[in-house]
C-alpha cells in the first residue's frame, strides 16, 4: 500500500504492532500482568484470519461488527477494521475506515 492517506489527510492505515519483541503490561483475568509479545509476519496473518472470522459472524448476524473503541471503553467507535497486513520495517499495519468521531479525533 503506497498511499496510506485518504484525500482528507487522515491515514487509511497505521502501525498496529511494531515488529520484534516487546514487553507489555495487560489485564489478564482482571489482573495486570507482564507479557512478552513476539511480532512478525505470521502475527499479521493470524490477526487477519481472526478479523475475517469476526466479519463473517457479523455479516451472518451472529455477532457485532468488530470496531475500535476510544480508550478501549464502551461508547462510540473510532474505526472499523478492514485488513491487517505486514509491512517490512514497520510491523503489523491495520487498514481501516474511520467513523466520523474517529476521523475528527485523528485529524484534530
Amino acid at each position: 500500500m503506497n498511499n496510506v492517506f485518504q484525500d482528507s489527510g487522515v491515514p487509511t492505515a497505521f502501525q498496529f504492532m511494531p515488529p520484534g519483541v516487546s514487553i507489555i503490561t495487560a489485564h489478564v483475568n482482571g489482573k495486570a500482568g507482564t507479557r512478552e509479545v513476539h511480532v512478525d509476519a505470521s502475527t499479521a496473518e493470524r490477526l487477519q484470519r481472526d478479523l475475517e472470522e469476526k466479519l463473517a459472524a457479523a455479516a451472518a448476524g451472529q455477532k457485532a461488527r468488530p470496531c475500535g473503541l476510544f480508550d478501549h471503553k464502551d461508547g462510540k467507535a473510532s474505526l472499523l477494521p478492514k485488513r491487517f497486513y505486514w509491512k517490512d520495517g514497520e510491523g503489523v499495519m491495520l487498514e481501516c475506515d474511520w467513523t466520523a468521531a474517529g476521523k475528527a479525533a485523528v485529524s484534530g
